[in-house]
Formats: structure tokens, C-alpha cells, sequence
């Protein structure tokens, strides 16, 4: 019977021998030759390892364990030559052995009996029928003094056991007195150890191995003895020789190597207790098996007696042959008088621990768990095949016999394997016949019982807080695979076969540490899948790295950074293949001193970034883009192929950063897809570059996209399958940068209108009708044909009524007026002070806007809070005016507020008739001149397009509404990534000196928005399908 390493317990370590490793790999005995010999020499000479007999335990039944070879020196954990060496040497019987199979190479002939008097020295003597181990602590000074002063060291007890480890005895019976000097952290004089003595004629030398253990990698090392015989063998060898021998009064002396090799101990005593119990437990049940033949005889003493005597001949003649070359090949021929069976073990299986293993009828053979073989009997005319198997369901064996062709049909019992085979033989055969149940089931092959036994380990379960951290991972996975098995049993009988259940990962915890364990093979797709899922919703988001970072170490269920890190790079790499991103240098074209007369972001951070980011620039092909967009536009009905017309929108923005900055932005929209046109990722980024709104720089920034939609507009587009599509082309922004890219003057100036030809002096005219009577041809003939263009139009190839004004920017600017003109008011009427600011403030408070007032260093004009768009919403419809004015007054303004609003809401409708807007606009024009304080002057160009342009707008654009038009996405986009990505970068735009840093944060925009396209074909987010969640209770 073989025994596996109990960890602790070194068994009988092996020295020396017969058989060389070099002959090994000369002789052809294994797949080891002799360059695997020239390649690991260095190994072998470094360890001492020379013979095959230093690998075999003492009687040749098993390799030993990595760590119980008697070298000096131990490895950390054993190498891949370590284990091919092992590989070759484990089942290998044509290695040379001794006549009486008794390895020569062990420690326990090594106990030498003239033992080395130095100080240190490992030693072993006998002392009242004991073995006492120690090492030597002072020499005999005098000849005349025999006695040795040894240190007592005792085995460590680890689960019980008794180990090859030596540790110095803390005191016992044994102990003496021993004076030693006075020092620091010893003020006693005396030895604290215990320290014993005896006569140098009955030493002998204990071989013993010195080796570094530390309980942390980076920690100190610690020195630690380990005896090279295990302690019970030892212990049980000592005392059995004197009970055999006593008569002959056997000392160490007589004990020769004869002697040794007889008695060597090969497992700890309290293996060979439970071996010694399990075989009085089966002598028991043969003899109360012979009683019971006797019983049943007694009424025929001579022919009982007869019958024994023709048995004894009988079971002396039987033959049992079991032919095979298990486990390489998995056939086994089993013969006996009367049958023969032929098995193909396709599961080996195991038997469970003791608490639960379960026996045929009479215990004579143990039932094995996951066993499963196909049996094989009978002539060839009528040989029949079956598939057997056991598995052990709820702690009970279950028996199944597979049939048929395909094993199509089965039998199946809780009982027993003979209980199957009936039920077998009633199902194949009508007569009345039976079968041997553990014959049909192979259990009583020798060959697999050994093989089990062999792959058995005899383990001592220890509490989960002294387990290493291998030891503790191991624990948890044993638990889960158990839980997998109850599972799977518990699947076939609660779901319907076609359900497939599965289970995927389990969550525990062990004192306290908790486990998620995921379950079968990984699922890479499933994997990609969700890390690009990830990498969606951090886009989409804008997570920064070290933000999801931080939500990753808290959570198991998502993605690890580096996968989600690993997507984006490839997501990104193929979308740059697809639309490429090149950088536009407009360095020597940023200069300017003008300041910003109101700032969007002042965060210090990113005005550093960004001003250091100035001159470069970066672009996308709009003809790549689009050809990228149509498959998917097309799949969600947004394009029509029997319409192959799109309308494309160009915007543009500049968002103030500081006082001196912007971050320009150019993107473009399909106006086909007019309900979506509200987020800001319909909106594609194709021009991006840090610095200011000046004509030149964006001509020049400009350039390629211009070529780009005037042949759009002349050739129309045609995408990757051949189609051909017409591109209407269509333009809004704010009224700064429209008038930039149609070479007008500022809106200050006398001839602003960029449809008219209006002047500043006939505002006031109500009686004059204006309206769009410019054209984009003659603009691009000749551009001095209307006053007040100055330059060239950069986008000439978008007609003059599809520049369409942003709706957002006529609210604003015009609430602006408003609000401007009712604080004017109060200055005229002598009540601007600190009282009229408080109440303002209150009633700021009571709509719940947020409003200051400050004075700056060195003026006296009180600045106030620029609002945003719905803080100005909610002031043109909630602030309460009576509490600044008299109530005639206060009624006046707030009929005037209120119908602008009502305006405001009809410009943005889909429904509004472009005639009643342009009655109702021109009423608002009468009532705004006839508020007694508001005079022609006060009308802004934002108004005058209110009133004349903003009518024709909603006839001429009636197909999509002037809310198609509105700049608030754009203005979004803009915010959030000048925000994410410019309080990330480094110097110089991120590209570091010599263009060797970190990549731009333009570029890392531009990459974005890429990868934003990706998504938009193939959306991650709404293909997860994520668990239902359930809770239960138990007892």
C-alpha cells in the first residue's frame, strides 16, 4: 500500500545508491537522454542528486516528494527538470533494484556509531527504552570526563503529528542544570534550553539537513534542522528490536545493516495504527464468515468436511488474471475459471473519505465516486457491450447501466450494483438470468484499487487562518467544485433537459476573506464583449482611468482597468484605419490681444493646458464619417435609399477659456435624423483646434473641409456599396461665428444683418419690410457687392437662406436685453441701490437662481451673474417685478417678458405658421417701442431677426423646425471635453518635447469621437444582459 507525503513528515530520505542518473539517460530506459543529462548537470551537481535510489522511497514503491531528498541544499519550489526527472523515474520497473527489493540508499543505516565530538553535531542514543535526538553543546574537557553535554531537540508537532523538524526542548525530565556567563538578556548564568548529558560511547550520528524557511517571501530566512528519518519510524524501529531481540540483549552495536534493512519503517506510527485496524477488521469478518459456514454445517460433520478439503483444492487451482498496461492504455482483460470480461476505464474516479465511502454487500469492495468504464463479455456472436457508472449523489452511491447501439437506453438503482445488473438481465434477457454486479462494474480490479490508492493523500483538514495563501485559495476552490457537483445533481432533477442550467460563479466567505470564483472555461467573448461595454459607458461618461480605477477595486463584477485599457487601445487603432485623424499646424497665425468678454471655464488647470496646447490642431474627414454613418442610418430608417438625399448642417463653436482662449470646434449633423438631434453625439466633431475665432486661422483650418463639401455639393457622395447620395449642405452657429465665416462685419457695426441690407439707423422704421434679398453667389462673385462684407464667404458653397440662425442664442441675447433694460430702468428712476440689489437677490433666491452682485478692484459699476439659459427661462417667466416696480410698470414689463416667452416657445415648435409668428413678432416689436423707456436704439440685430428673418426661417426650414438648428448640443460637446481631456493633458498639448510625450489632448478627442462612432454601429451597452437579481433566506 502506498502513502503519499504528509506535509510535516518526512518519511525514510533516501542517500546515495546504485543506479546513476547519467546510466538512466545512456540506457534508453526513458524519454530522458543524454542532452536532457548535459543541459540540467549544473541541477543535478548543485542538489547532490547522482542515483535513482535518492529519488524511491526505502522499499521502492513510490517517488519521494521534492522535499524529502537528502540534499543539503533545498529549492524554493521544484523546476521543470525536477519534475520530467520525476516523470521518468515514477513507474518505471526497469530501473535496477537490490534481490530483496530493499532500496541500500537510507538514512537508518546511516547511524554511525563513532560519533564526531564537535559542537553542533546532530546525534541519537538510547535512554530508558527511548531514542533521544540533540546536538552536541560542549566537548569533554578532560579525557578522564567521558560525558557529553547535549542539547535536547525535539520533533514539531504540526496537526497532531510529529514531524522531520528538530526544535530545542523547552524543558523535561531529562534537563540539567548548566551554568553559562551573565549577559545582557540572560542575567540568570544558566542555560535556558534544556541541556542533558551522557556517555560519548553510546552516541551515534543523526542525519540531519539544514534548510532556510520563512513564512514571508521578502522575509528573513530562518535556519531550521529537519532530521532525514521521520520520527515514528525511528521511535517504532527502536522499541520493535528490543521486544524481538531483547533476548539477545541488542545494542547498537549489533545492530548491523543486515538488521536495518529488515526493519525499515516507511510510514508514521499512526498510519500503521489505521493500516493495523482496517486488517483486524477484515481478519474479523473472514473468521465470523467461517463461523457462519460452520453453523450452517453442523448436520453433516463429513461431508462438511469433505466439501472443505474440495474448496481448498479448488481455490488453490483458481487463476485471476488481470492483463493490461494501465494506466497508459486504458484496456483491461480480466480471466477467471468460467468467464472473462474485457474493460475500457474511460473515469478512473476516487473514493471519498472515509466518512462516507460505501462498500459492496459483506464489505468486501469499496465503491468508487465519478467511475464510469464500458464492459465487454460473451462470445462473439452473442458479446455483449455496456456502459457502466457510479456517482455519488447525496452522499450514496448511484448505479447506472448504459444499453442499446448508442447506449440509448439505461437501468438505474440506489441499492446496489447487483441490484442494476438485474434490473439489466430483466430488461436483455427473458430467462431468469443473473449477473455479478461488481464483476460487471470492475470493482474488483487490483490494478484500479491501487491506482486510487496511489492518487489518495492522507490530509489533516487545519483551520483556515493557518493555511497559506496557496492553501487557502485551494480550500475555497474544493469547496466551490463540491458545490458544482450538488448542483449538477440537483439540475437533473429540479430543470427540464432542454434548460441547460449553468453555474457561472460563486461568492463566499471564509473567516472572514471573501471569494468570487468563476466556474468552466472563460468565455473570451463574453469577456471583450463586456470590456467594451466598458469602455462605452466611460466614454459616454467620460470616466477618467483613475476614476474607473478606483470603481474596479471595489468591485469583482466589472472589467479590469487593464482589459477595459487593452479595448480602447484596439477599438481606437481600428477606428483610425477607418477615419484617420491628421493635425493642422496654426502656429504662426495665433496672435491676438483680445479678451473674452465672458468665460465659460476658469479652472486654472486647463486655461495652463490649453494655452500651452495653442497652434495645433487636428481634423477628420467628413467623407470618411459619412460613409461609416450611412450602413446603420440606413438600418434604423433614418435614410432612405429611394430618397437618396442627406442634409448636412455645419456648426461651430468657440468656448471661452479664461479671459484670452477658446477651443474652436466644427461639427456637422445629419438633419435627416431630426429626433436625435438633441444629443450631442449626433454631432461630429470634424475640426478641432485651441485658440481664437479669427478669420485667417480658420481659413486655414478650414481649407481641406472646404474642398471637402464643395464636392459634396457638386458630386454628391457615394458610399462603400456604390450608392450615390445628393447633399443638401446647411449652416447655424452663433452670430459671432456666422458672421466670421460670411466675411461680415461684427454685429456692432452699421450693416449687420448677414440676410439684409439693413442699417443700424433703420431699425426703428417699422414701416419697412425686411427681408433675405442677399445670395451666396454674389457674395462669392464678389463679396463688396453688399456693405458690410469685408471678406470673402468661407463656406460659399452653402446658399445664403440655409445659414440659419441658433434659436438658443436669440433667447439668450435677447433675455439679456431685456434683463439689461430693466436695470437701466431702475438706475433712471433714481432706485438702484443697495436696497433694489437686496431685493433682486431675494426674489433670486425665492425662483432658486443662483445671483451675485460684486464690485471689481478699482470701478464702481456693479457687476452681477451671467446666467445661464434655463436660469434665464426661469427669470423671464417666475421674477416677480412688482417688488421693484409700481404696479402699472411692473405689469407693462411683464406682459412684454411673457409674450417673448410666448414667442420663444412658438419658434421652437415644429407646428408654428410662419405667417401668424411674423403677426405676432411685429406686435412684439410695437409693444417693445411703446414701453415708454425703450426706445429704437435699444433693438439688436438678434432682434431684428426675430421679428423679419426668423418667419421666412420657419417657412423655408418648415421640413425640419428651427429646433433642428439649435447650437445647445454643439455648445455641450464643446464644454464636457474641453472639461474631461484638457484636465488630463501635459505640456506642450501633451505631445512633450520633441513631439516624444504623451499623445495631445486634441488627438485624444478626436480618438474619442471615433470610438463614439463605433458605438453608434455597434451599441455594447444594450446587448449586456445583466442577471436577475434574487435574495433568500435560510435557516
Amino acid at each position: 500500500m502506498n502513502f503519499g507525503p504528509i506535509k510535516g513528515n518526512i518519511l525514510t530520505i533516501l542517500q546515495g545508491g546504485e543506479y546513476s542518473i547519467w546510466h538512466l539517460t545512456n540506457d534508453n530506459l526513458t524519454n530522458l537522454n543524454i542532452k536532457w543529462f548535459a543541459k540540467h548537470k549544473e541541477h543535478l551537481r548543485k542538489y547532490n542528486i547522482m542515483y535513482t535510489n535518492q529519488l524511491l522511497s526505502a522499499n521502492y514503491e513510490r517517488v519521494l516528494h521534492w522535499t524529502q531528498v537528502g540534499f543539503e541544499k533545498s529549492p524554493r519550489k521544484p523546476g521543470k527538470w525536477w519534475n520530467e526527472l520525476i516523470e521518468a523515474v515514477e513507474f518505471n520497473t526497469e530501473i535496477p533494484r537490490t534481490t530483496q527489493n530493499v532500496n541500500p540508499a537510507n538514512n537508518i543505516t546511516k547511524l554511525q556509531s563513532e560519533a564526531a565530538e564537535k559542537r553542533g553535531q546532530a546525534v541519537v542514543w538510547h535512554n530508558k527504552n527511548e531514542l533521544i535526538q540533540g546536538k552536541i553543546y560542549k566537548k569533554p574537557k578532560q579525557a578522564e570526563h567521558p560525558r557529553v553535554q547535549i542539547k535536547h531537540l525535539v520533533n514539531e508537532i504540526i496537526d497532531g503529528e510529529p514531524t522531520s523538524i528538530l526544535q530545542a526542548c523547552k524543558g523535561c525530565p531529562l534537563s540539567e542544570e548548566t551554568a553559562t556567563q551573565k549577559a545582557k538578556y540572560n542575567q540568570t548564568g544558566k542555560v535556558k534550553n534544556c541541556i542533558t548529558s551522557t556517555d560519548k560511547t553510546g552516541l551515534r550520528l543523526l542525519p540531519t539537513t539544514e534548510i532556510c524557511y520563512s513564512s514571508r517571501k521578502n522575509g528573513e530566512k530562518q535556519r531550521r534542522t529537519r532530521s532525514k528519518n521521520d520520527a515514528d519510524s525511528l521511535q517504532t524501529f527502536y522499541k520493535q528490536s528490543l521486544n524481538e531481540y531483547g533476548k539477545q540483549k541488542l545494542t547498537w552495536e549489533t545492530m548491523d545493516t543486515e538488521f536495518f534493512n529488515e526493519n525499515i519503517i516507511t510510514a508514521p506510527e499512526s498510519l500503521r495504527a489505521a493500516i493495523n485496524d482496517i486488517e483486524h477488521t477484515i481478519e474479523g469478518l473472514d473468521n465470523n464468515r467461517s463461523e457462519g459456514m460452520g453453523d450452517n454445517n453442523n448436520n453433516n460433520n463429513n461431508r462438511s468436511e469433505g466439501m472443505e478439503q474440495t474448496e481448498t483444492e479448488q481455490i488453490g487451482k483458481k487463476k485471476n488474471k488481470e492483463i493490461h498496461n494501465y494506466p497508459d492504455e486504458s484496456i483491461i482483460e480480466y480471466s477467471e475459471p468460467g468467464r472473462s470480461y474485457t474493460y475500457e476505464i474511460i473515469e478512473e474516479g476516487q473514493y471519498p473519505s472515509i466518512t462516507y465511502l460505501k462498500y459492496t454487500k459483506g464489505n468486501i469492495f469499496r465503491i468508487p465516486n465519478n467511475y464510469e468504464l464500458k464492459t465487454s463479455w460473451g462470445k462473439k456472436k452473442k458479446r455483449q457491450t455496456i456502459k457502466c457508472k457510479i456517482k455519488y449523489i447525496r452522499e450514496n452511491p448511484v448505479f447506472w447501466i448504459f444499453y442499446g447501439d448508442d447506449y440509448q437506453d439505461q437501468v438505474k438503482s440506489n441499492k446496489s450494483c447487483s441490484d442494476v445488473a438485474n434490473l439489466y438481465a430483466q430488461k436483455t434477457i427473458k430467462k431468469k438470468t443473473r449477473y455479478s454486479g461488481p464483476h460487471l462494474f470492475g470493482l474488483h480490479l487490483e490494478i484500479l484499487q491501487q491506482s486510487r490508492d496511489a492518487c489518495r493523500r492522507v490530509t489533516v483538514l487545519k483551520p483556515f487562518d493557518n493555511l497559506t495563501p496557496t492553501g487557502q485559495n485551494n480550500r475555497a476552490k474544493q469547496i466551490t467544485k463540491s458545490v458544482c457537483n450538488i448542483f449538477n445533481q440537483i439540475a437533473i432533477e429540479k430543470c427540464h433537459p432542454e434548460d441547460n442550467p449553468k453555474l457561472k460563479s460563486i461568492e463566499l466567505d471564509i473567516k472572514n476573506k471573501s471569494y468570487q470564483i468563476s466556474i468552466g472555461k472563460e468565455n473570451t467573448e463574453e469577456i471583450i464583449h463586456k470590456a467594451r461595454a466598458t469602455v462605452q459607458a466611460c466614454d459616454k461618461g467620460q470616466v477618467a482611468r483613475e476614476g474607473y480605477r478606483t470603481l474596479a477595486s471595489i468591485s469583482q463584477d466589472l472589467s479590469r482597468e487593464w482589459r477595459v485599457s487593452a479595448e480602447r487601445n484596439t477599438i481606437t487603432i481600428e477606428m483610425n484605419k477607418f477615419i484617420p485623424i491628421s493635425l493642422i499646424n496654426l502656429t504662426p497665425l495665433q496672435s491676438d490681444e483680445s479678451v473674452n468678454s465672458e468665460i465659460h471655464i476658469d479652472d486654472l488647470e486647463i486655461i495652463n493646458n490649453i494655452q500651452e496646447s495653442i497652434g495645433k490642431g487636428g481634423r477628420r474627414n467628413i467623407i470618411d464619417i459619412l460613409k461609416f454613418l450611412i450602413p446603420n442610418l440606413l438600418k434604423q430608417k433614418i435614410l432612405n435609399i429611394s430618397n437618396p438625399e442627406i442634409h448636412l448642417r455645419i456648426s461651430g463653436d468657440g468656448r471661452n477659456v479664461g479671459r484670452k482662449v477658446k477651443q474652436v470646434m466644427i461639427t456637422f449633423a445629419i438633419l435627416n435624423n431630426k429626433n436625435n438631434l438633441y444629443y450631442s453625439e449626433n454631432h461630429h466633431t470634424i475640426i478641432l483646434y485651441p485658440g481664437i475665432e479669427k478669420y485667417e486661422i480658420l481659413q486655414v483650418a478650414l481649407e481641406q473641409l472646404i474642398i471637402e463639401l464643395r464636392t459634396l455639393k457638386e458630386k454628391g457622395l457615394k458610399d462603400h456599396q456604390g450608392r450615390e447620395w445628393k447633399i443638401e449642405l446647411y449652416f447655424s452657429s452663433d452670430w459671432k461665428f456666422l458672421a466670421i465665416c460670411l466675411g461680415l462685419n461684427a454685429a456692432n457695426s452699421k450693416y449687420f444683418c448677414p440676410w439684409c441690407e439693413i442699417s443700424k439707423e433703420q431699425q426703428g422704421d417699422l414701416s419697412l419690410e425686411w427681408k433675405i434679398n442677399k445670395t451666396i453667389n454674389n457674395i462669392h462673385q464678389n463679396y463688396k457687392c453688399y456693405r458690410g462684407h469685408i471678406r470673402p464667404a468661407i463656406f460659399d458653397m452653402i446658399p445664403l437662406q440655409n445659414w440659419v440662425p441658433d434659436e438658443l442664442h436669440i433667447m439668450l441675447r435677447i433675455t439679456d436685453v431685456l434683463w439689461r433694460l430693466v436695470i437701466d430702468e431702475l438706475k433712471s428712476r433714481n432706485t438702484w441701490g443697495n436696497k433694489a440689489r437686496d431685493v433682486i437677490i431675494e426674489e433670486m433666491k425665492r425662483i432658486n437662481v443662483r445671483f451675485h452682485f460684486w464690485l471689481e478692484v478699482g470701478s464702481s459699476t456693479w457687476q452681477y451673474t451671467s446666467l445661464m439659459g434655463q436660469d434665464k427661462l426661469t427669470v423671464l417667466q417666475h421674477f416677480n417685478l412688482s417688488k421693484l416696480f409700481p404696479h402699472s410698470r411692473a405689469i407693462q414689463i411683464r406682459n412684454l417678458w411673457d409674450n417673448f416667452y410666448l414667442l420663444h416657445k412658438a419658434m421652437k415648435d415644429f407646428n408654428t405658421d410662419a405667417k401668424m409668428f411674423s403677426n405676432d413678432t411685429h406686435a412684439w416689436l410695437h409693444q417693445f417701442l411703446n414701453s415708454d423707456f425703450y426706445q429704437a436704439s435699444d433693438i439688436t440685430p438678434y432682434i431684428h431677426v426675430l421679428v423679419y428673418h426668423i418667419p421666412e426661417m420657419i417657412k423655408i426650414h418648415n421640413h425640419f423646425g428651427l429646433a433642428a438648428f439649435s447650437c445647445s448640443a454643439v455648445e455641450k460637446k464643446n464644454h464636457q471635453q474641453v472639461s474631461h481631456f484638457f484636465k488630463k493633458t501635459t505640456k506642450d498639448g501633451g505631445g512633450g518635447k520633441n513631439g516624444k510625450g504623451r499623445k495631445s489632448a486634441i488627438l485624444d478627442i478626436l480618438e474619442h469621437e471615433n470610438r463614439m462612432l463605433y458605438f453608434y454601429n455597434c451599441n455594447e451597452i444594450e446587448s449586456i444582459h445583466l442577471p436577475k437579481r434574487l435574495r433568500i433566506q435560510t435557516e
